[in-house]
């Protein structure tokens, strides 16, 4: 299936309708948050809850499966449990569905059973065209489009504003943070383009995803966390030809033997050579940063400085101190220290 049209990306942040498999009735249950946040964002495309044991739904009328939807979701996202994975996602094959997220855990990343299920899901999508985010993911957001697909809940607790604010940061990765607990931060702070949760790849990968960033307009700084890379050479290609307009910000985790074996468990990931990664990283123009906290200061500098012009460095400091560290940091990372 590698590699179709970034246009199949589209639906999975501008859907004009949504099906979520496995709605729940019940608060603070994925499949309950999904179509809450979807109504606190004002979402206006159609939202259509599938449960064949409910019949509404925050005021919205359920169905037992998806093949009663009177018609094609453009997004659909499964919530269920991995046995009934497979089942759903054929029955998205046959109406038509383009674009699933599978939002489940429990593939890949956990044990021979889930692994399984996975590759015979990559097979079906392979087969039929369909673009698939996870499984293991945690959703989308775009707030420009007033729509979110994550799991997380956007309670006045959580998130104490009456919508997510639209920015100019696409935030990619193998993680559910940007959806989770640094939402308000980076929501407050940088501001948000989209976000993408990858979960284990079986289909949309970090490439994707940069390719798509790339072409949208109103991102102008792609931060990425990411344990592994399945196509280093398609991946490090795109940066060149993307970095030169817009910056690219990437933790590269599982750099340590002990973090690639977490790794396998967070997301199904094998991590690759940490000093190949930083070489290569160099040559294609990507900012490696080791953390979060780095992660959000430089992206909140591209957003709110222009881009330099060139790499000369001058430097103003009240303190000696400062002065001497700041050189030391500038010659470390190769700019030019105005004499």
């Amino acid at each position: 299936m590698k590699n179709m049209s970034t246009d199949g990306l589209k639906p999975f942040f501008e859907p004009r309708s949504v099906a979520i498999i496995g709605a729940s009735r019940i608060p603070g249950k994925g499949g309950y948050n999904i179509i809450e946040n979807l109504l606190r964002l004002k979402y206006p495309g159609k939202i259509y809850p599938v449960n064949p044991r409910a019949e509404q739904i925050l005021g919205l009328t359920v169905y037992p499966d998806i093949t009663h939807i009177p018609e094609t979701p453009e997004l659909v996202l499964i919530i269920l449990p991995p046995p009934q994975v497979l089942q759903a996602f054929q029955e998205c094959i046959a109406i038509g569905v383009k674009a699933v997220i599978i939002e489940s855990a429990g593939f890949g990343e956990m044990d021979e059973a889930g692994a399984d299920i996975q590759e015979r899901i990559v097979l079906l999508a392979r087969q039929s065209g369909v673009r698939v985010m996870g499984p293991n993911s945690v959703g989308t957001l775009n707030p420009s489009a007033n729509f979110d697909s994550s799991l997380g809940r956007l309670n006045e607790t959580f998130l104490p504003r009456d919508d997510i604010q639209s920015g100019t940061v696409a935030f990619i990765g193998q993680t559910g943070l940007f959806t989770g607990v640094y939402l308000p931060l980076i929501n407050r702070e940088i501001g948000i383009s989209i976000i993408a949760c990858l979960g284990n790849k079986c289909d949309v990968d970090e490439s994707d995803m940069l390719e798509y960033a790339g072409k949208d307009p109103r991102t102008k700084v792609i931060a990425m966390y990411l344990e592994s890379i399945r196509n280093g050479r398609r991946f490090l290609e795109l940066s060149r030809d993307i970095f030169k307009g817009k910056p690219i910000i990437v933790i590269k985790a599982a750099v340590t033997e002990n973090g690639a074996g977490a790794s396998v468990s967070h997301t199904g990931s094998i991590a690759g050579e940490d000093r190949v990664y930083d070489t290569a990283f160099r040559q294609a123009g990507i900012i490696r940063v080791s953390g979060f906290s780095q992660l959000w200061d430089i992206a909140k500098a591209f957003v709110h400085l222009p881009i330099p012009a060139g790499n000369r460095v001058g430097i103003i400091n009240l303190s000696g101190s400062g002065c001497v560290t700041a050189v030391d940091a500038c010659v470390r990372n190769g700019l030019n220290i105005a004499e």
